[in-house]
């Protein structure tokens, strides 16, 4: 017999399974401020021209370490840039927000996630600029369904951010993995005659997070629930 314990019991079991889904790779692109309570750093230092982290133990994400390189960057850290390292302090991210900011004067900015399993996950990207007028950038992604650059997500404001103000542009969107080829995230400048650029061309690129998208079993197992 189907009991109501037994019935909790089930759903308990799939909620367990559903939050280990749910555990997200958060990196923080830079720690000359310090990295946020549960975020990873991604190694590089000031003035580098790339920087690249490995990781392991995200078995819901990959097999094996997920890496993650990223090229086009210039500067990364926040004093460094007319800032403090402490701009924001009383925000969850203050750390993360104040260092390893990009500056892509030339060419493309390109993120690259190498290792996760096929499936369908949720990237959030995080952007804040020490600037009051940065302009907008365009974020492009090369994934399973887009195999080649030019189906880009859109374009979007950089952010700003000062000692007195916290304006972040935080962007979430999904990518597919088939599990063997890379996924590339791309900015690139926003041109002054048609989306507002900066001839300058600096980028705020400060974090991303990596998430597994849950199978629509699961989705209806948590609506049960």
């Amino acid at each position: 017999m189907f009991t109501t314990k037994h019935f909790v019991a089930l759903i308990g079991a799939s909620a367990l399974t559903l939050g280990s889904q749910a555990a997200p790779l958060q990196i923080d692109f830079g720690a000359d401020a310090g990295t946020p309570t549960g975020w990873e750093a991604l190694g590089g230092a000031p003035d580098t021209t790339s920087a690249t982290g490995t990781y392991e133990d995200y078995t819901d994400l990959a097999a094996g370490d997920i890496i993650v390189n990223l090229t086009g960057i210039r500067y990364s850290r926040r004093s460094n840039n007319g800032g403090s390292n402490t701009n924001f302090p009383g925000t969850d991210l203050d750390a993360m927000y104040n260092d390893m900011l990009f500056d892509n004067i030339a060419g493309n900015l390109d993120l690259t996630i190498s290792g996760l399993k096929a499936g369908t996950y949720q990237i959030t990207t995080h952007h804040l600029v020490n600037t009051p007028t940065p302009g907008k950038f365009i974020l492009d992604v090369q994934d399973a369904d887009s195999p080649a650059f030019g189906q880009s997500v859109g374009t979007f404001d950089q952010g700003t951010g000062s000692a007195s103000a916290f304006d972040p542009n935080v962007i979430t969107f999904n990518v597919v993995s088939n599990g063997t080829n890379d996924i590339i995230l791309r900015m690139t400048q926003g041109t002054p005659a048609t989306t507002g650029g900066t001839t300058g061309g600096w980028f705020g690129f400060n974090g991303v997070e990596i998430a597994v998208v849950p199978e629509p079993s699961s989705l209806a197992l948590l609506g049960l629930g």
